[in-house]
């Protein structure tokens, strides 16, 4: 196989291999919500092959990258923390019982939320964000939240 057909080859696995995942995670929504919009980041989003190939395997959904929308596709890693903040403090895909056992602390990521300077702000943020339902109580700890992420 010549160097161009390995580079190909290895492209439009990685680009069927993305939607693959992305059907994946499709079938886990109730069939009543629908997705208009895929942001791609990272190495794969500046690639215009896998993002071709995917927006011929997804022509019903607008396919962006974060640095289209203004976020810097490098900031990947932030974003992820970002939203596992946001996930917690909702109380969404993410189990946040205490460690009890040796067991659970080897199955289980420890972290802590702690809060910022501007926590008052980001707080109401996050009451708007979610329509001013209840968010977990411990949201109202003084210091730091301590939280296994499963």
């Amino acid at each position: 196989m010549s160097a161009r057909d390995i580079v190909a080859t290895t492209t439009y696995i990685t680009a069927k291999n993305m939607v693959t995942n992305y059907h994946r995670l499709l079938n886990t929504f109730s069939p009543n919500q629908k997705v208009d919009e895929l942001f791609i980041c990272g190495l794969g989003a500046n690639n215009m092959n896998v993002v071709d190939h995917i927006k011929t395997a997804l022509p019903d959904i607008t396919t962006k990258s974060l640095d289209d929308i203004g976020i810097p596709g490098n900031a990947k890693a932030s974003l992820r923390c970002a939203q596992l903040g946001l996930e917690t403090l909702l109380g969404h895909a993410i189990d946040c019982v205490p460690v009890q056992t040796k067991e659970q602390q080897q199955q289980r990521l420890s972290g802590f939320m702690s809060k910022g300077k501007r926590w008052e702000e980001t707080k109401k943020q996050i009451l708007k964000f979610c329509g001013g339902n209840k968010i977990l109580k411990e949201i109202a700890l003084p210091n730091s939240l301590g939280i296994a992420f499963s």
